[in-house]
């Protein structure tokens, strides 16, 4: 049976200052025409996500007044990319004018009992011949981000079937292999990955780039030694203690603004003879936020490789303490570091670079679309100010998604850059006109090929329950 809801009062959220419940993310498009409009919001959890809690009142959508417009809950639908669930809503009454989605306090829950924290989840703009432009999340942000981090799970594989390397969170801003030479993988929304190298005798060395990491030992000096222990070598080449200490790693020069998400590989395919016993690893903020999650790998043929997964935001830095176990001490395979969207669009350079669609460029990744845009500007391109807000894609019964910027080819200036973007929420084959900065650059078909299976929503009576809206 659907969990039982309804509204007690709407209050300002006390401060938080550990995010250890689900995420929501609005996915930036929405259909529908007239006085109703359909969109879709992304939850994740440290587990599953509990399919009772979610309902009409997950969600309110305001406009130039204080009442809310009515919602409906349609249905929700595995989240493909990644380990969550998208969940399906319909607004009705819209007229013309600003909307922003609030998400509630405690509104949906994973099956663990964590909630989500209220917030902003995102908006969208109806225009006066009823043309509608998604906005981004938080894109009037009532305060700054508050310094958050959580570990979203952990995947396992054996050394032949290691876990990906998922790429759905945003454009990949550095990743490093500890012990081993450089190393390219396709991460699973096609781009490929440069994993560049760091050994031991060089670990402190900040690298190249505004996010510097380091690795340091709470042994005795040159404590840190590389190893190569398998064919896999992004999972199974490591800096290791050679006293058995504790490990540390500090990543530095985040950008407060965004939200990042990490993905730690740790490896081992000697089996049960290395085994790292389930053991917390600490995840600390310079602001005082924590958490901790167990890892455990190389028990068996079956784990000998894992792909740990932690988000922040709101935070220059993050430090990762591993420490040793029964039966063997730390060490660091690789990490990978993705950027979330900024709060706010970069702005626009004053004289836009000519954009042109390639063709030949779109690609399936579940229902969702990715396609490349070639920019030139004889002056140089700031990869900077290539962003998702700027690239709208609109087609039939209403469609308009704002694009979710996935790579950009190189870095720093240059004079001609492609640009990698997704889109989500597709339902029909046909044309759809993209635009940047506001003009039309081509219209071009996108095939709807993999439907979600999309699990509907049944009645829901609603009785008392209480939920928190921040604005």
């Amino acid at each position: 049976m659907h969990a039982t809801k309804s509204y007690a009062g709407l209050e300002a959220l006390e401060p938080r200052q550990l995010m250890s419940g689900p995420t929501a993310t609005f996915q930036q498009y929405l259909t529908g025409t007239g006085d109703s409009r359909t969109f879709a919001i992304v939850y994740q959890g440290p587990a599953s996500i509990d399919r009772a809690t979610l309902g009409g009142d997950d969600v309110l959508v305001f406009g130039s007044t204080a009442t809310p417009a009515p919602v409906t809950f349609l249905g929700s639908a595995p989240y493909k990319p990644g380990t969550g669930i998208v969940a399906r809503y319909r607004v009705d009454g819209i007229t013309r004018g600003e909307y922003k989605i609030i998400y509630g306090e405690g509104a949906v829950a994973d099956t663990a009992g964590n909630r989500v924290t209220g917030g902003t989840a995102g908006g969208f703009f109806v225009g006066t011949r009823g043309r509608t432009v998604p906005r981004l999340f938080n894109y009037v942000p009532p305060m700054p981000m508050p310094p958050t981090v959580m570990v979203v799970g952990t995947t396992y594989g054996a050394s032949f079937s290691a876990p990906p390397i998922d790429t759905s969170f945003g454009p990949v801003v550095r990743a490093i292999i500890f012990g081993g030479p450089p190393a390219d993988v396709v991460g699973s929304t096609g781009v490929n990955v440069h994993f560049e190298s760091v050994l031991a005798a060089n670990a402190g060395a900040a690298g190249p780039g505004p996010i510097t990491v380091q690795l340091s030992s709470a042994g005795a000096p040159n404590d840190l030694f590389d190893a190569a222990l398998g064919t896999n070598r992004i999972y199974e080449t490591e800096i290791y203690t050679a006293s058995r200490s504790d490990e540390k790693m500090t990543i530095s020069g985040l950008d407060p603004s965004r939200r990042y998400r990490f993905q730690f590989l740790h490896g081992d395919p000697r089996g049960g003879a290395y085994v790292y016993f389930s053991t917390p690893q600490m995840f600390d903020l310079p602001t005082g936020q924590a958490t901790n999650a167990p890892l455990s790998f190389s028990t068996s043929a079956a784990d000998a490789d894992a792909n740990m997964m932690v988000e922040v935001g709101g935070t220059t830095g993050l430090i990762y303490r591993m420490p040793q176990c029964p039966s063997r001490g730390p060490s660091f395979s690789s990490v990978v570091i993705e950027q979330g969207p900024s709060i706010a669009p970069p702005p626009l350079p004053a004289v836009l670079p000519t954009a042109r669609f390639v063709r030949s460029s779109v690609r399936l990744s579940g229902s969702s679309q990715t396609f490349d845009i070639a920019y030139h500007d004889a002056a140089g391109i700031d990869v900077a100010t290539l962003d998702g807000a700027n690239v709208l894609v609109s087609g039939p019964d209403g469609f308009s998604a704002l694009a979710s910027l996935v790579k950009v080819t190189g870095v720093g200036r240059a004079t001609d850059r492609v640009a990698t973007y997704r889109i989500d929420g597709m339902r029909v084959t046909a044309g759809y006109t993209i635009y940047f900065a506001q003009q039309p650059v081509a219209t071009v078909t996108l095939f709807y090929l993999r439907p979600e299976n999309w699990t509907v929503a049944a009645p829901v009576t609603v009785t008392a329950r209480k939920r928190h809206f921040s604005f």
